[in-house]
């Protein structure tokens, strides 16, 4: 007979012999009677990995040591080395300033800023445009921004879902569409404080 078989046999309510002396005569391990498999590893990780990416798209700059503890603090059983693993296996890192080692880079040419000595005085006079990156649940979108210096007002955006020179381009056409049909309602600035650049 097989062990499965024989732990079969065993009657665990026997009136006269104990379950030690099933065990003895049946040949088998007493512990094996109270042994329950556990589940999967790969199970475990997949849903550690899920909790990890859920709190790596709220807090990016977290390294192992902070998911860890974000974990620990739900009541979940779990070490730094673990996380450490599945956030390498996943291809997840901190994001944050990393220092420049490389010296003064001579090789590229270095533009002047036009705007270092100019005062803004009047709406249209300069414009700024920035590039946001957005994390969300299914990736990263990227947010291009076209906006007045002078009265702050955003002139124009796109939302696009990829790094691309079109919507940075199609971004820049909206304000000149609208330029004939806008009008500012701009508080007037204070004359002795006028907006200096930079």
């Amino acid at each position: 007979m097989e062990v499965k078989q024989r732990q079969g046999v065993v009657d665990r309510h026997h009136p006269e012999l104990s379950i030690s002396r099933q065990c003895k005569l049946l040949s088998i391990n007493r512990s094996s009677l109270y042994y329950q498999a556990q589940s999967s590893h790969f199970d475990w990780d997949e849903a550690l990995k899920q909790e990890i990416r859920l709190i790596m798209l709220e807090f990016p700059y977290y390294g192992s040591r902070k998911v860890t503890a974000h974990i620990q603090a739900k009541g979940i059983r779990v070490g730094r080395r673990r996380v450490t693993r599945l956030l390498r296996s996943m291809g997840l890192k901190a994001i944050q300033p990393k220092k420049w080692k490389g010296g003064k880079r001579k090789a590229h040419l270095v533009h002047p800023y036009r705007l270092e000595n100019l005062i803004i005085t009047a709406p249209n006079q300069v414009w700024g445009t920035d590039i946001t990156y957005i994390p969300t649940r299914y990736g990263w979108v990227y947010l291009v921004a076209i906006m007045d210096l002078y009265s702050r007002m955003i002139l124009g955006w796109r939302l696009s879902g990829t790094l691309e020179a079109e919507p940075v381009s199609s971004s820049s056409k909206i304000p000149w569409l609208n330029m004939g049909r806008r009008r500012f309602s701009i508080k007037t600035r204070a004359a002795n404080s006028p907006l200096k650049a930079g």
